[in-house]
């Protein structure tokens, strides 16, 4: 069958309708969607930037996740006019590979935007040796955040039917997330 020539851009229509092709934002979540392998109609959502809103709105803002602190420049006015949102999308690497190989939707792997200071702190955190994870897993908001991601929570709270499915879909799902 011939291909039917779809472009990037007619792939990600939601993003071009808000913001236009080939800018910093259009990028953003078109690279986001990807890699969450996000489908129009996931979770009820219209849109992955939906999602999104939907999530700040849950969380009270746009705010870390871990510190509370605000996003310091508004979307889209980077000084150096190269990103357009300054937190990361935190995510779990171990459950990542685990759908990875086994199938399943990748934003159960999502736990919250974080700061990029606190993104790389997580990130040495799940790398380091067990005995020095395993102490500051302990500690108060770092323990807490892993334990029940702020993203996960909104998931499951914006619609419990399809999270209980798409947990129940990896073979490790939890009574306590619904």
């Amino acid at each position: 069958m011939a291909s039917c020539g779809h472009s990037t851009a007619s792939k990600n229509r939601d993003i071009v309708e808000v913001f236009g092709y080939d800018n910093p934002p259009y990028w953003y979540y078109s690279s986001l969607k990807k890699k969450y392998n996000f489908v129009e109609g996931d979770m009820g959502f219209r849109s992955f930037m939906d999602m999104i809103d939907g999530y700040f709105d849950f969380i009270g803002g746009v705010v870390c996740a871990l510190t509370g602190r605000p996003e310091p420049w508004p979307n889209g006015e980077d000084p150096g006019g190269n990103y357009y949102r300054y937190f990361h999308l935190d995510h779990c690497h171990k459950i990542e590979k685990k759908i990875k190989e086994e199938g399943g939707m990748m934003l159960l792997s999502l736990r919250g935007f974080i700061e990029p200071a606190q993104n790389t702190l997580l990130g040495n955190l799940e790398n380091s040796p067990l005995p020095l994870q395993e102490e500051l897993k302990a500690r108060g908001k770092i323990a807490k955040y892993i334990a029940d991601p702020p993203f996960q929570q909104f998931l499951r709270k914006h619609n419990r039917k399809e999270y209980k499915e798409m947990v129940e879909g990896t073979g490790r799902y939890d009574p306590r997330w619904v």
